[in-house]
């Protein structure tokens, strides 16, 4: 980020709602606090989860081995009901 403002680019950072201020002191333009871009966008019904495949928690180590494979394109939901 400093290297980046002294070449004159416009910088702007992404961080939780505790680490705002210090990305404004390392020298950021504008910060976005994901937190908070989170919620917005959740109450705005603006996300849409993105879900793989659905495990109960008797084949755990199933849904544990999927995800270890690298080839979800989603969440892998465990079920614990």
């Amino acid at each position: 980020m400093q290297i980046a403002r002294s070449l004159g680019a416009t910088v702007v950072g992404v961080c939780s709602t505790r680490n705002v201020e210090r990305v404004l002191a390392l020298g950021a333009d504008r910060v976005i606090d994901y937190l908070e871009a989170l919620a917005a966008m959740m109450a705005g019904g603006e996300l849409r989860p993105v879900i793989d495949r659905h495990y109960p928690l008797a084949r755990v180590a199933e849904a544990i081995a999927y995800s270890e494979t690298g080839r979800a394109q989603g969440k892998i939901i465990v079920d614990i009901d």
